[in-house]
């Protein structure tokens, strides 16, 4: 009986602590809350705003281009070059990071949505969402690179679309974006969500690879 109870106690401890690591860890020094570590150049992304670079080449993988930056500082300095590599990072990851180089300009585009004569101004809530399922869309094997270049957004009164073309009757999907409710319409199908988060909306990843597809052949 002594025997069982020793390996039953060894085993659940075996486990626990297994699985407690395994929260804990996550490749490229992400968290449950930011799995991606999108915060590691979050306040270096933010200064491009004060000091913007003139054709600024953006460098993303793991640790062997995070370290270039150590070995060859001057190759970066010298040149419109920044380097965002993060140590350890997966493909999946260096996709959804690309959402935080975007929040840099996203604030610029707001700005100049402002000063628009249609007085609708995109916010940085609906920006977050576009890069978001465009992040999406391009996980997919299905969808070429050469045509995410045409996948764009239309912002409306009430509501926000993504479209391909530039066309808003080629519309991939829509965000409803509001203080109390945020919703996304895939194929006339609405869909509540919790927040604006890859989380959350790669829910609904293989409606969105559906919708992409069919719009992209019309």
């Amino acid at each position: 009986m002594n025997k069982m109870r020793f390996f039953f106690t060894f085993l659940f401890a075996f486990i626990f602590l297994n699985v407690n690591s395994q929260v804990k860890y996550i490749h490229g020094g992400g968290t449950l809350e930011d799995w991606a570590n999108l915060s590691k150049y979050k306040s270096e992304n933010l200064k491009i705003i004060n000091d913007p670079i003139d054709n600024l080449v953006i460098f993303m993988g793991n640790s062997i281009t995070e370290n270039w930056t150590y070995f060859r500082p001057n190759f970066f300095k010298e040149n419109s070059f920044l380097n965002r590599g993060i140590s350890g990072q997966t493909t999946p990851q260096m996709l959804i990071n690309s959402i935080s180089l975007s929040e840099a300009l996203n604030k610029l585009k707001i700005s100049e949505a402002k000063n628009s004569k249609s007085r609708i101004i995109t916010t940085a809530i609906e920006l977050k969402s576009f890069d978001i399922i465009k992040t999406i869309i391009a996980m997919s094997s299905k969808i070429k690179n050469s045509e995410l270049d045409r996948i764009g957004f239309k912002d409306y009164k009430g509501f926000f679309n993504i479209i391909v073309d530039n066309s808003p009757r080629k519309s991939i999907c829509h965000m409803i974006l509001k203080d109390n409710r945020k919703a996304i319409s895939i194929d006339g199908k609405e869909f509540e969500i919790e927040s604006v988060s890859a989380k959350h909306i790669i829910k609904h990843k293989s409606a969105l690879e559906s919708s992409t597809l069919k719009t992209l052949k019309s």
